[in-house]
């Protein structure tokens, strides 16, 4: 998390600008926080009424299309290396 978390965080403001700063967090964490809590209804949904496989299967589907996208996304707005 600690890994994850703190490089979301320091892309946030390269899109923004700095008086829309906290605006764009608390958006950011807004939309973090509902599609985490989305996606867990989905997969504790499909294990209780289907099984682990089908849940599991979701999340595979979820992460390829999300990993799809974050590609995409990346080669729009290739991020540079700062030191």
């Amino acid at each position: 998390m600690g890994i994850s978390e703190t490089v979301q965080r320091a892309v946030v403001p390269r899109f923004v600008s700095s008086e829309l700063r906290g605006t764009a967090f608390g958006l950011f964490n807004l939309v973090i926080g509902a599609s985490f809590f989305a996606s867990n209804v989905v997969f504790g949904f499909l294990w209780d009424n289907y099984s682990l496989v089908a849940a599991v299967s979701y999340s595979i589907v979820a992460t390829s299309i999300a990993g799809a996208g974050m590609s995409l996304f990346v080669r729009k707005y290739p991020l540079s290396v700062r030191l």
